[in-house]
């Protein structure tokens, strides 16, 4: 670790302080909430009463390449500058020294605000932000309000690119414009300050420009992929040698009390330095003298991405990998009938042989940082049913259940489970297995023959359960069973295991597409970050089922983890929630030709299956490192680990086809004249795993929409994804589906901006390609907790324009009939037109032509020649002629006043510290109609056991402002108060509550 050096030269620490604390403030078990399964397991949460510190408190630097050159700045004018004492002169704003800084003037009467700064950037310059460093010593100056000007003319300065508020905050602050803009000089204005006096001061003030060497907008621009040689770091990844030598130089900083999921630094909404460095978790739990005798463990599910493990100052393990699981067994280390301590040492740095192991600064997501899943300590019996990923055996380790035979009228459940004996004498062991349907009916039982494990020794059961009229799962029938596994010795019972599966079949073959127990389903599916705002990847379960949730109103059956296996409570999701699943392993266009790198990919490959082979929802294990061209070799030995992990037909591994060509189902490629053939392996089905985004314009996207671009904008997108979903429908079944990119907005990590193709918005709000995506469902079919049947939504904000208009209704219905203010506008059908070719794809072809529907389920409904007229514009869908659904739109005036919305998604907020929702303030006019132009700043409070994480007073964007709210650990009702200049101020309730598990 790049740290590593400045810890070993330090020579001093207070061991006790570090790993205990003061005994006044030593955190308690209060909170952890135990998991018995069946008495025998005890599964202990380990999320709370942590305490957290960072080595480094601030963001690493932001990447040159975004940031205008300083060389060749000139002060055009400055409204005020102290030039006396202090030396506080307008052009230590960007001197590049934090420590001085430019501050107005002081001396005798202070000239009061706005302050202005005016520059001259020596060139011009696409620009898209600015950040700002407030003055490190002091606050005074601080400012609050700001606006920033930008032109080609000083002289000439028209409105106000953006406006905003700083936050009370020492860091570097950065804030993106809407929209690039060309421009030689700036004028930055401060309008208030936080304390309240007439000064103003700034230590650095930058602009951000866009990088030109990422605007590429050929297709192959996509591709940065970096190949390495054999960069090892085993001076990093040296063995901890001491306690004290690592949380020495933490001896004079405070420690703050944590709940996990954890994130590591609180990132703002645009993330272009994400946080990277070292940081320390520590926690003191009790071990009572009842269970000596048992198998102690602590699971991490997942922490990024270098972790160091010391138990009451003992390192047992390091471990390399953010995104899958690893478990130390404390047994022999901890003291029984008394406190113990865990320290844990993250390090997020960017590590060559860890895959990914691109370096952040060029990749095209955020790897973020923190112990951000859940922890887990658990006391089993000494014969115990292992952990698949710890026991690190082949096809084996845990419950492992595959199926054979299935059809409608009966089914064989296939059962291995691995049991482990520690004890120092054998075990007379049977393995019963009980299988559970949905309402809790036990409707199978089966027990193993007598096996006398032998004392320090383990053993494999093989078993099988026939199911006679099985429940079978699939996306429009997600039923699930429970299939409990329990450990006898000497008939008594030991250990047990609750393992959710489902009973199905997948085939994929090149003449028959995707088929889920013999039936065709096309995988209409789209891509997944595991991203919040702020938060990063830290969330809680709940959060994760609301985003599967979403993605499966939105239309889709279908989901892609890209790039990195995902949490496990989103795999439970899907399961539950008939989501089919392509899950790949950690990799985006990097190769490391070391061999630890190589033999962490393959690792990996094994990791996550072991992890979530038992999934009923997973169809494809993704075991090639994403779009890297990696050599042949590591892809045929990814594809043969993969078989002999999960061997059987219901294996089905996939990758891209530009190295080797092995995969039972490839890829589909991707050529300049946007076609996606599968012809690399022409006798194997194909998937087109990401389609929609870059084809249309590179980093500069046509697709790439933000909610404040309205509705031209929002239709654009949505016309790239319905175009090409079109045509590539046209290819099944040798494609067999198709997943876009993507379903959230999301943070590209190195870049500087929000990646904008999604379906819906960072914060969670739909945009016009959701509701086209969601047309495409059934109608006819009824899931429970899922959006279903009918719909029509006009995709339109019917505010004042230019007439005729086209409208753009999507519907699943048959027809749909246009209303203006009670007046039928006529009733049709969808669009029947000719397919044609996109035309300029990076200038926006030709949306809405009444085409390219042919192969869609269900085509939009494009009216023409509208005439426009203030009111209310209404959508009706019919089906066999009868009117089933219905969707307004409102003319919107002024915006007088806010409704505030808790974006709960039906689940509860959970009291455990760690679950987090969207709250959304719209903006509406006197009768309450939204208006979708509004751009107001709104100010959120909270009252109640809640905490708003990030800023709390924000622009709204196209007529909703979004905070994300964070329960405590206390019930309760949470009051959520809005203000705004010249608005209504709002209130709304809402209550967190106490969930067991």
């Amino acid at each position: 670790m790049k740290s590593m050096k400045v810890f070993l030269t330090l020579l001093i620490a207070l061991f006790a302080f570090v790993i205990y604390g003061c005994n006044k403030d030593a955190p308690n078990d209060s909170f952890e909430r135990e998991q018995n399964q069946g008495q025998t397991r005890l599964i202990k949460n380990f999320n709370h009463d942590w305490q957290f510190v960072r080595v480094n408190d601030k963001p690493k630097p932001i990447d040159e390449k975004f940031l205008v050159p300083r060389d060749n700045w000139e002060i055009i004018s400055v409204s005020s500058e102290e030039t006396q004492a202090e030396q506080n002169s307008a052009d230590n704003a960007f001197d590049g020294n934090p420590n001085s800084f430019w501050h107005t003037k002081w001396q005798g009467t202070a000239d009061k605000y706005p302050h202005e700064l005016v520059i001259d950037l020596g060139d011009e310059y696409n620009l898209q932000g600015l950040t700002y460093l407030p003055r490190q010593q002091g606050d005074n100056g601080m400012i609050s309000h700001f606006e920033l000007y930008a032109s080609n003319n000083k002289n000439d300065w028209s409105s106000a690119l953006t406006q905003g508020k700083f936050a009370n905050e020492k860091r570097l602050q950065i804030v993106t414009l809407a929209k690039p803009v060309k421009a030689r000089y700036v004028k930055f204005v401060a309008l208030d300050a936080i304390n309240g006096a007439d000064f103003a001061s700034v230590a650095e003030l930058g602009f951000l420009k866009i990088d030109d060497r990422e605007k590429a907008s050929d297709w192959q621009a996509q591709f940065s992929v970096l190949h390495v040689d054999d960069i090892s770091e085993s001076e990093d990844s040296e063995k901890v040698k001491t306690l004290q030598e690592e949380l020495a130089v933490l001896k004079d900083k405070p420690w703050e009390n944590v709940i996990l999921p954890h994130t590591a630094y609180i990132e703002p909404l645009v993330v272009n330095n994400q946080w990277q460095g070292i940081c320390f978790y520590k926690k003191t739990f009790d071990v009572t003298d009842e269970m000596k005798g048992k198998k102690l463990f602590i699971k991490f599910e997942g922490a990024m991405e270098l972790a160091d493990v010391w138990i009451n100052g003992k390192h047992l393990i390091q471990h390399a990998g953010g995104y899958l699981p690893f478990m130390i067994d404390i047994t022999d280390v901890v003291n029984y009938g008394s406190k113990n301590s865990i320290t844990v040492k993250l390090d997020n740095y960017d590590h060559p042989e860890i895959p990914p192991g691109k370096p952040l600064a060029g990749v095209d997501f955020s790897y973020y940082h923190g112990i951000y899943r859940d922890v887990n300590f658990i006391v089993s019996d000494k014969l115990h049913i292992t952990d698949p990923v710890a026991a690190n055996l082949e096809a084996s380790g845990g419950v492992f259940v595959t199926y054979s035979d299935v059809s409608t009228k009966q089914a064989t459940v296939n059962i291995k489970t691995h049991v482990q004996n520690c004890d120092s004498a054998a075990a007379n062991t049977i393995i019963q297995q009980k299988l559970i349907d949905r309402d809790g009916k036990e409707i199978l039982n089966a027990k193993s023959d007598i096996v006398n494990v032998a004392a320090n020794n383990d053993n494999q059961f093989s078993q099988s359960l026939t199911v006679t009229n099985p429940n079978l799962w699939s996306p429009d029938n997600p039923y699930l069973y429970t299939l409990v596994t329990t450990v006898l010795k000497d008939d008594k019972a030991v250990d047990e295991i609750q393992t959710r599966i489902g009973i199905r079949w997948f085939e994929f073959t090149r003449n028959a597409g995707f088929k889920v127990n013999g039936k065709p389903v096309y995988l209409l599916g789209t891509n997944r970050h595991q991203e919040h705002p702020y938060i990063g990847n830290a969330l809680s379960k709940n959060a994760q089922y609301r985003d599967i949730l979403r993605i499966r109103n939105a239309g889709f059956n279908f989901l892609r983890l890209g790039h990195y296996p995902q949490d496990p409570s989103v795999l439970n999701a899907c399961d539950e929630l008939g989501m089919i699943v392509v899950e790949p392993i950690p990799g985006w266009q990097f190769f490391n030709k070391s061999d630890v790198f190589i033999q962490r990919v393959y690792q990996n490959v094994r990791d996550m299956i072991r992890r979530d082979r038992n999934h009923a929802s997973i169809a494809l294990w993704e075991v090639v490192l994403n779009e890297s061209w990696a050599p042949q070799e590591l892809e045929t030995t990814a594809y043969e680990i993969t078989h002999k992990e999960f061997p059987g037909a219901q294996c089905f591994a996939c990758g891209d086809p530009y190295g080797a060509k092995c995969w039972d189902v490839s890829y589909n490629q991707w050529k300049e004249d946007i076609t996606r053939p599968q012809d690399a392996q022409p006798d194997k089905a194909g998937i087109i795993r990401e389609y929609g985004d870059f084809e249309f314009g590179g980093h500069y996207s046509t697709s790439r929409q933000y909610r404040r671009d309205g509705e031209k904008g929002l239709l654009q997108s949505a016309w790239n994804f319905q175009w090409s979903l079109n045509r590539y429908k046209g290819q099944y079944p040798w494609t067999a589906g198709c997943a876009t990119w993507l379903m959230f907005d999301h943070n590209r990590g190195g870049s500087e901006n929000i990646e904008a193709s999604g379906a819906s918005d960072i914060f969670r709000i739909p945009k016009f390609t959701y509701y086209f995506y969601q047309s495409q469902r059934d109608p006819k079919v009824q899931l429970p907790k899922i959006e279903n049947g009918p719909m029509v939504y006009i995709a339109n904000y019917w505010n004042q324009r230019q007439s005729p208009t086209k409208v753009i209704a999507y519907s699943n219905c048959d027809e749909v009939e246009l209303f203006l203010n009670g007046k039928s506008l006529g009733k049709q059908k969808p669009d029947n037109g000719p397919s044609t070719e996109y035309g300029p794809r990076y200038t926006g072809g030709n949306p809405f032509d009444r085409g390219n529907s042919e192969n869609l389920d269900h085509g939009p409904f494009t009216f023409i020649d509208i005439l426009w007229a203030k009111g209310t514009l209404k959508a009706v869908g019919y089906i066999d002629g009868k009117a089933v659904t219905e969707n307004s739109v409102i003319t919107a005036g002024e915006p007088v006043a806010m409704k505030i919305n808790f974006d709960t998604f039906g689940i509860d907020l959970t009291a455990d510290g760690s679950d987090v929702i969207f709250v959304h303030a719209t903006l509406v006019d006197k009768d309450g109609n939204p208006n979708y132009l509004a751009a107001n700043e709104i100010t959120f409070e909270v009252e109640g056991p809640a905490n708003i994480i990030g800023p709390a007073t924000i622009n709204a964007e196209a007529g909703i402002a979004t905070i994300l709210l964070q329960a405590t650990t206390q019930p309760g009702k949470i009051t959520i108060k809005t203000s705004s200049s010249n608005i209504e101020n709002a209130i709304a309730v809402t209550e967190s509550k106490i969930t067991i598990n």
